[in-house]
């Protein structure tokens, strides 16, 4: 399964049980089955960040790492306030919590639409077929010279 496809289940399935808290969890007495819900939550959340990352890793072009990832990390921080301001403020004007919870669905299903609009992922990956191999060049020669630099600088310190 490609990793595209694998993290459109994982946010349809987060969708799914946020659907289902809303509509079954309807007071404190089903506590047990809210932590039921969480967990699941919990999982599909790790289940998504890796995912995202990896695909973000495997179809950056060569040498554009830094700055793709870092536009990955900003376009993440910044989105990433909107879902929970959006609840909390329905919450803080009285709103019931069901339909505040349904309101998340939104950002959920405008993700899968925005995963659905992605290219090819494979293509994506097979534009890049040297990658890899050129980042483990990079660390040895990185870690080369990182010798030969601590080794001028302990000779350095005993020439004090």
């Amino acid at each position: 399964m490609s990793p595209v496809r694998s993290n459109q289940l994982c946010i349809s399935l987060i969708a799914i049980s946020t659907a289902g808290v809303a509509s079954i969890i309807s007071n404190s007495s089903q506590k047990g089955l809210f932590y039921l819900f969480a967990v699941f939550w919990g999982a599909c959340g790790g289940w998504k960040y890796t995912t995202e990352r990896f695909i973000t890793v495997t179809i950056i072009p060569e040498g554009q790492d830094a700055e793709l990832m870092g536009m990955y990390l900003f376009a993440g921080q910044i989105l990433s306030w909107l879902p929970p301001l959006v609840f909390t403020a329905m919450n803080e004007v009285g709103v019931s919590i069901r339909i505040s919870m349904v309101s998340l669905l939104l950002f959920w299903f405008v993700a899968i639409i925005c995963l659905q609009c992605m290219g090819s992922y494979e293509r994506a990956v097979r534009d890049q077929p040297d990658a890899i191999v050129e980042v483990e060049t990079e660390e040895q020669d990185y870690s080369e010279k990182s010798d030969e630099v601590l080794e001028e600088v302990v000779e350095g310190s005993r020439g004090k």
